[in-house]
């Protein structure tokens, strides 16, 4: 088909994972081996521009978030990624979670 456009060859390694954050393992995270973590948690909860700040940590937009957090605490020290890069909105850093 002269549509389809060639895959990149950086990029034909790579199998996407479509199992939930949610459902992930701290030893299929750790089977990665990855330096760096790129996170971009959902904004909406954690936000000023809503009255039930408060319940953030209720709301489920942040429990894929949480789960990752709580990965990160089970996780063997020589499997953790050395840099953590993470979205936030303001407020973000003033959650009420117990990290």
């Amino acid at each position: 088909n002269s549509k389809t456009k060639p895959k990149s060859k950086l990029f034909q390694h790579l199998k996407p994972n479509q199992t939930p954050i949610q459902r992930l393992t701290t030893s299929q995270l750790e089977s990665h081996n990855a330096t760096i973590w790129c996170m971009s948690p959902p904004c909406q909860p954690h936000t000023r521009q809503h009255s039930n700040q408060h319940k953030e940590l209720e709301d489920p937009r942040s429990a894929s978030f949480l789960h990752l957090c709580d990965i990160l605490m089970e996780m063997r020290e020589e499997c953790l990624p050395e840099l953590i890069f993470c979205e936030n909105v303001v407020g973000f850093e003033e959650s009420l979670g117990d990290f």
